[in-house]
C-alpha cells in the first residue's frame, strides 16, 4: 500500500479531492483481485466509465462503481463467495483491507438476474470508523453484442497491479450502452456521467459509427426502449436535470469541468453523424 502522503500529494497537484483519490487508487487494486480469480475474471465484463479509465484512457475522468455484464457460463450461486475470494487477493497483495459487506439480489427473473454488491475498504487514509464502499453493480440482464476485449489494467501510483488485466467491452460497444442509457435517463434519475463520457470519447476518439449503431439498436430492442431520432437524446425535462446535477457530479471527477451547454451542442453533432 503507497503512503497516504503520495495520494495527499496528488491531490493537491491535480485539484481533485483525496477520497476520490484514495477510491481510485483502491479500484486498481480491486480489480487486481478479481482478475487473480480466474473463474471471476473470465465470468464477468468490465464496462462504463470506470473501464474507460481503467483500460483506455489513462487521463480520463474519475469514477467510483464497478459495472459488469456476467456471462451466460458463470452460475450466479457462484457470484458471492468469488467476489470474497477476490477482495482476500486484493488485501493479501495490497496491505488494503477489502471485506464484502453486502450482496443483494435485485432482480429475480432466471437467467436474467442482477445483483449489487458493497466492498468496504482500509486505504492509506486509515479511518477509524465509518469506512469507504466500491459498489459493485452485476448483471446478466444484458446482451454482449461485440467481442469483448482482454484489457490491461493501468494503474497511476507508485506501486504495481503486477500484470492486471480485465475483459471489458469493446469501446464501440461502451459508447453504443451508453447511447441507451442517455435514453433510459428519461425515465430515471439524470447522470450526467452519461453525457460527458460520450461526449469526451467521440470528440477525442475515431470511432466506427457504423458498428456503435448496430450495436445501439440491438441493445435498444433488447431492453424495448423505443428510439425514432437523435432529438431522442435531448428531451427537454432530461436536458434540465441533468444540468442541475451536472457541476455537482462532474466537479468530483475532473479539474475543469466543461459547461453543460458546450457538451450539449458538440454532442449532438457526434450524435446525429453516428445515428442518421
Amino acid at each position: 500500500m503507497i503512503p497516504i502522503a503520495e495520494l495527499k500529494r496528488l491531490a493537491s497537484d491535480t485539484g481533485i479531492h483525496f477520497s476520490t483519490l484514495e477510491l481510485d487508487y483502491c479500484l486498481g487494486w480491486m480489480l487486481y483481485g478479481i482478475s487473480r480469480e480466474k473463474e471471476l475474471y473470465h465470468g464477468i465484463v468490465f464496462k462504463g466509465g470506470t473501464s474507460l479509465r481503467k483500460c483506455y484512457f489513462k487521463e480520463y475522468r474519475f469514477s467510483q462503481d464497478l459495472d459488469y455484464t456476467c456471462r451466460k457460463e458463470l452460475p450466479p450461486d457462484r457470484l458471492e463467495p468469488l467476489l470474497r475470494n477476490a477482495c482476500r487477493n486484493a488485501a493479501h497483495m495490497s496491505g488494503i483491507g477489502f471485506e464484502l459487506v453486502e450482496f443483494k439480489k435485485l432482480r429475480e427473473v432466471s437467467g436474467e438476474e442482477a445483483f449489487n454488491a458493497r466492498v468496504e475498504y482500509r486505504g492509506p487514509s486509515n479511518p477509524s470508523s465509518g469506512l469507504p464502499r466500491i459498489q459493485f453493480d452485476l448483471t446478466y440482464y444484458e446482451e454482449v453484442v461485440l467481442p469483448p476485449e482482454d484489457r490491461k489494467i493501468f494503474h497511476f501510483y507508485s506501486d504495481s497491479l503486477r500484470g492486471a488485466r480485465a475483459w471489458s467491452y469493446s469501446l464501440d460497444e461502451i459508447l453504443a450502452e451508453k447511447m441507451r442509457s442517455v435514453l433510459q435517463q428519461r425515465k430515471r434519475a439524470p447522470r450526467p456521467r452519461d453525457f460527458y463520457d460520450l461526449w469526451w470519447v467521440l470528440k477525442n476518439k475515431d470511432c466506427d459509427r457504423k458498428t456503435i449503431r448496430k450495436a445501439f439498436l440491438r441493445k435498444c430492442e433488447f431492453k424495448k426502449e423505443t428510439f425514432k431520432t437523435v432529438d431522442d437524446f435531448f428531451d427537454k425535462d432530461l436536458l434540465a436535470r441533468n444540468t442541475s446535477a451536472w457541476e455537482a457530479s462532474i466537479g468530483r471527477q475532473v479539474k475543469d469541468v466543461p459547461s453543460f451547454v458546450q457538451v450539449v451542442a458538440e454532442l449532438r453533432a457526434g450524435l446525429k453523424r453516428i445515428v442518421t
